[in-house]
């Protein structure tokens, strides 16, 4: 099991922003996704939604679902873009499922550990698009990279910005605590959401006739590809000045994110400095 020791305190609830223009797909997303939730809701059984349609515990299932699907399509056609634009795809996606992460610890903290427990089943179903996407090559290069591109930022200002602090606190736990979490669960609870989650795939595996060594084959694909993210990632979060840095913040949200003498030019998209930013899918 690709162990990862859980955070002893609750993520910070971060409203989802909205992303630079750039980004008007996940906008229409979003807006599919809560007419979906409008008519789901008029259905015997549907869970309680509240004014803006979201799922009382976080975003739906099926919203989950498309976004990955979307942040799929993002990283793979800006794959020779500047890193920054694929990091706003990364850092969208880990935000909107970290409710469902907080949804997790609040339930451990009662005692509510197992995955028979029908809260617990529920939670990690919502969380199970994000573990499949993460052992996507797409997706676990753009982790990396991100990664490497909050060290390159410590390492020529001394400090981070408002993306890279929300991405360390945030996007990189959510990440670390999905694959925790899901990578403990029994043999049977993988191919029941693998059966739910990929149901052409696994469907594909039982009936080839090398199913079994396909299969062991893939595990050992996938689990390599996690791997890579979690080194990367405590890699980053383990350094002695970031810890400290983020601690500070903390405890001192006034305190400057970047030293006096530092650029207050953010590296993100808005400096990318050259071509232009990622197109609403629904634009081309």
């Amino acid at each position: 099991v690709i162990g990862v020791a859980a955070s002893p305190v609750l993520l910070p609830g971060i409203a989802v922003a909205a992303v630079a223009g750039a980004f008007g797909g996940w906008q229409l997303s979003k807006r599919w996704g809560k007419q979906e939730l409008h008519r789901q809701g008029q259905r015997a059984g549907a869970a309680p939604v509240d004014d803006e349609g979201e799922v009382l515990h976080g975003p739906p299932l099926r919203r989950l679902r498309y976004l990955v699907k979307w942040g799929h399509w993002q990283l793979l056609e800006y794959e020779d873009a500047p890193v920054q634009w694929r990091c706003t795809v990364l850092d969208e996606i880990l935000r909107t499922f970290s409710p469902w992460v907080q949804r997790l610890y609040l339930l451990a903290a009662k005692g509510q550990r197992s995955e028979d427990d029908p809260e617990v089943w529920d939670t990690l179903r919502h969380l199970a698009p994000l573990y499949y996407w993460l052992q996507r090559r797409a997706a676990v290069e753009t982790i990396v990279q991100s990664a490497q591109a909050v060290l390159e930022l410590l390492e020529t200002t001394g400090a981070l910005d408002e993306a890279s602090e929300e991405r360390c606190t945030v996007g990189f736990r959510t990440a670390l605590e999905t694959i925790s979490a899901l990578d403990r669960l029994s043999t049977s609870a993988h191919a029941l959401l693998e059966r739910e989650m990929c149901p052409q795939t696994s469907a594909a595996a039982v009936g080839s006739p090398s199913s079994g060594l396909f299969a062991e084959q893939e595990k050992r694909h996938r689990r390599h590809r996690l791997r890579r993210i979690v080194d990367a990632i405590c890699n980053t979060l383990e350094r002695q000045d970031l810890q400290r840095m983020l601690t500070e913040r903390k405890y001192n949200p006034g305190t400057p994110r970047q030293p006096p003498t530092a650029s207050a030019t953010s590296p993100g998209i808005a400096a990318a400095g050259s071509g232009s930013p990622p197109a609403s899918p629904g634009s081309r």
